[in-house]
């Protein structure tokens, strides 16, 4: 798994031997292994100004570590089992997190104090994403819905039906009037944040589809699959527009900066692409 930091220069991977390593994306130089949590990191994120990065573990917790030095900052106690994903709100204020104990938290980025917790899944939350105004949250789970939420308030605002599998991956659209989701199901689907309606679902792959993205414009989508694939969409009218081949085992997560795509793989390799199809 692994994310950019602002301005696209850094990335940041986390693995299942227990560590990150965060590097140039050009150069691939690395700085010092972050080391201290005692499970899988499966979920990682570089705060907006790139001076911090937050992590998530099947040992129940997150931590936040300087990405300069790789030193440990914080460790957020508060879930009850694996936490599956971590992500820093636009204004890095707040970190959210989704955990198979079936909740959601927010949390005081500096602190690392709990804000809030959000319950109504009935089974494990797999990913959560802020909305770019910071007012709304999405979550994806194995309970096959996504919710939109309030986080401020507490209140659930939507529940989104339509994926007949797990859904795994969630992302607010760049001008948050829509939602991306991706699922065992084989499927991605577009939905509408006001009505929750499926306004589009894109088949292709062959297999679960792990993560899906928007590309900055919001023009073109991206997806990674079990099928061993990515695949660049047209947004609009659903059609694929390129099939990215070369992993040789699962593709879990990919993200986009300027024209290039980073995807990560259970091959143990991570793939720098090309956008422009």
């Amino acid at each position: 798994y692994q994310r950019r930091a602002h301005g696209g220069e850094r990335m940041v991977s986390a693995s299942r031997d227990r560590t990150m390593k965060s590097g140039s994306v050009k150069s691939g130089n690395e700085i010092p292994t972050m080391k201290g949590h005692h499970g899988f990191v499966l979920s990682c994120s570089f705060s907006p100004n790139g001076n911090e990065v937050v992590s998530a573990s099947d040992d129940k917790t997150l931590k936040i570590w300087d990405a300069k030095n790789g030193k440990k900052i914080l460790t957020l106690k508060g879930h009850n089992d694996k936490v599956y994903c971590c992500t820093y709100s636009v204004k890095g204020l707040e970190i959210a997190s989704a955990s198979c104990d079936k909740t959601v938290k927010i949390w005081n980025a500096e602190l690392g104090k709990k804000i809030v917790t959000l319950r109504g899944h009935n089974s494990a939350v797999f990913c959560v994403a802020f909305s770019h105004d910071g007012k709304r949250i999405v979550s994806a789970s194995d309970d096959k819905t996504l919710r939109v939420w309030d986080w401020a308030n507490a209140a659930e605002v939507n529940t989104f039906q339509g994926h007949t599998g797990t859904v795994w991956s969630c992302k607010f659209s760049p001008a948050d009037d829509y939602i991306l989701s991706a699922s065992m199901d084989g499927t991605i689907k577009l939905w509408d944040v006001d009505t929750s309606f499926s306004v589009r679902t894109f088949r292709g792959h062959s297999a679960p589809v792990h993560h899906a993205i928007f590309a900055k414009d919001g023009q073109k989508i991206i997806s990674a699959s079990r099928d061993r694939t990515l695949k660049i969409w047209d947004a609009e009218t659903g059609k694929v527009l390129s099939t990215l081949i070369g992993h040789t085992n699962t593709v879990y997560h990919c993200c986009v900066f300027n024209n290039l795509i980073l995807s990560c793989s259970s091959d143990d390799i991570l793939k720098v692409w090309n956008l422009k199809v």
